[in-house]
């Protein structure tokens, strides 16, 4: 039975490989150890992993190695503790390890690889101090390949001794994600309510201090097609959040002067200035010189090729004549930062 398992595993490495994207040993953005690579190794994708016959394999033969095989997938997070399941979606202060998917807004870990990152030899480090998010905040949501061994790992299966990388060509298919998620968007119902009738609501309080009307809540449509203030993104687009159970809105425009960044992991750490910006964030207001964070929301600047000229262009590491500015961006609607934000960001346009 193990044989007969080993040979069905061999035969579908071959046809993975056949079928998989090719590994361009020559290409200059391809780094590792290559005496210990095999160019002609399998190329798996995360779906192989989890849903293959990999998978498979690995139920019958869990205490087993698959050495020298390539994982491929978009960098989506890390897990903060021994077991996949801690998976944090964000970049973060964990050197040890990343999380693949094949889906680089992927936010279940059931869907992902977790990928160990060794100091064990300098190969292994060489990969760490290229991937780890600790490190290298704007790798997330990039696509890669990477070189090691399938074994047990995080409760999972996962990719060990990882050797060398090679990052990959975005070919993910943005548009036609955000159209089938607009598609399947919610709008409030009377399911959002709670059983004595009375929508759930936070005790937030608009500008005029007064709270959301449960009116205003039951005609608020977050797909509307207009810019929506950073004011109305703390105030009643919070409240309907809150209200719903929503998680996501896609597709919004928000208008506001650029008056800071966060260094750190949330809005309470925004500086408002240009001292020692980050690339990955910008935060904005209502007014050009507001210091209040809770006036504020976080604009998220990410890699790929959707994103990167919005981030090139906006960041106040590259650009510090953006302090004060007005723009409008587009992106999705979620919680970012510690409150909610926009996500995803793919377009602006600067006001004067």
């Amino acid at each position: 039975m193990r044989t007969k398992n080993i040979f069905w595993l061999l035969l579908f490495s071959i046809f993975t490989w056949i079928s998989c994207e090719k590994l361009d040993t020559s290409l200059p953005d391809t780094h590792g150890a290559k005496d210990s690579v095999d160019s002609n190794a399998a190329c798996y994708t995360v779906e192989d992993v989890i849903d293959g016959e990999i998978a498979d394999y690995f139920k019958e033969n869990s205490e087993e190695t698959l050495s020298g095989v390539w994982i491929q997938g978009y960098i989506v997070g890390y897990a903060s503790a021994s077991t996949v399941a801690s998976a944090t979606f964000s970049a973060g202060d964990k050197a040890t390890n990343i999380l693949l998917a094949d889906n680089p807004f992927e936010t279940d870990y059931n869907r992902c690889v977790p990928v160990q990152l060794s100091t064990s030899t300098k190969a292994n480090k060489d990969v760490r101090n290229a991937l780890n998010l600790s490190s290298h905040a704007d790798v997330l949501g990039k696509k890669v390949q990477i070189y090691g061994n399938l074994a047990k790992y995080m409760s999972a299966i996962g990719l060990k001794n990882t050797t060398k990388y090679s990052f990959l060509e975005d070919d993910f298919d943005y548009e036609a994600y955000h159209e089938e998620q607009n598609q399947h968007q919610d709008t409030p119902t009377e399911e959002s309510q709670t059983e004595d009738g009375n929508e759930e609501k936070e005790d937030n309080e608009n500008e005029e201090g007064q709270q959301d009307s449960e009116e205003d809540l039951n005609n608020f449509d977050p797909l509307e097609d207009k810019v929506w203030s950073v004011s109305e993104i703390r105030g009643i687009f919070t409240d309907w959040f809150i209200a719903n159970g929503a998680e996501k809105v896609f597709n919004c425009y928000v208008k506001g002067y650029i008056v800071g960044y966060i260094g750190k992991n949330n809005l309470k750490q925004t500086s408002f200035s240009v001292e020692a910006p980050v690339e990955t964030n910008i935060v904005i207001a209502e007014t050009p010189n507001e210091t209040d964070y809770n006036k504020c929301i976080a604009v998220q600047l990410r890699t790929g090729s959707s994103y990167i000229g919005t981030r090139q262009a906006l960041n106040l590491k590259n650009h510090p004549e953006n302090l004060h500015r007005c723009v409008t961006v587009l992106g999705s609607i979620e919680k970012y930062m510690g409150a909610l934000g926009v996500t995803y960001t793919r377009n602006y346009t600067f006001s004067e």
